[in-house]
């Protein structure tokens, strides 16, 4: 118990330090294409001077609207290290959300995966699995990734269980047609309806991963990318 509250209580500290309404001068982000119509949602500011003090491995900020999930993003050299870390290096079960060592940074890979602990409090990823729920994804079918420079929209597609193996965790693909056939294979596993949103071999898209509690099974969720913002730095 007193593990858990003290990675509850790190990440609801850090969140307010870092994350605010508005940029330090009161300007809003703005959009990284023609579209100069204002948004729906104006995504707050996430001071990545102070992030990176903490930790330089710091690769970006994730806000899942209608959960609890809004945290930082790491990414180090294995895949073991933030099981068992925190965004300060404090060993805890709480551990820290980060992205595969073999992805590169920047998200720039076709699929960039992003692990995160399925934990019983609900923190990390422990609401993840609420978009087994019809209400949750058609409320908030989307999620929001911030970097130092830019903010992304990701449209999530696809929600399912899948085996530690799946092939919903390969990162390229180099083989022509063999990106449509994973998206296919994504749709026809989802357990929303997200085919509604068109996903094509020009597209970037994001895996969210965490654990069901039967070591040969995860949850995942997936999104496109869609829109793109210029984030005002100080």
């Amino acid at each position: 118990g007193l593990n858990y509250k003290k990675g509850t209580d790190t990440y609801q500290e850090l969140e307010a330090a870092v994350v605010t309404e508005a940029t330090p001068d009161g300007t809003e982000a703005q959009p990284d294409n023609a579209d100069t119509r204002a948004m729906a949602y104006t995504p707050p500011y996430v001071n990545f001077d102070n992030l990176l003090q903490i930790n330089p491995e710091t690769e970006a900020w994730i806000l899942l609207p209608d959960t609890k999930i809004n945290y930082p993003i790491v990414k180090h050299t294995d895949n073991a290290y933030y099981l068992n870390h925190m965004i300060d290096g404090t060993s805890n079960s709480a551990g820290t959300l980060f992205i595969d060592t073999n992805n590169s940074n920047n998200f720039a890979d076709q699929n960039t995966i992003v692990y995160g602990h399925n934990m019983k409090n609900g923190s990390m990823f422990g609401t993840l699995r609420k978009f087994y729920e019809d209400e949750v994804y058609e409320k908030a079918p989307y999620f929001w990734i911030y970097t130092p420079d830019k903010i992304y929209r990701y449209d999530i597609f696809s929600c399912a269980e899948v085996a530690v193996d799946s092939l919903a965790y390969q990162i390229t693909f180099s083989e022509e047609g063999s990106f449509e056939k994973y998206i296919d294979d994504a749709y026809s596993r989802s357990v929303v309806k997200g085919n509604d949103i068109k996903v094509t071999a020009e597209d970037k898209i994001v895996t969210l991963s965490t654990c069901t509690g039967n070591e040969s099974t995860r949850f995942i969720v997936q999104g496109k990318l869609s829109k793109t913002y210029w984030s005002k730095k100080k």
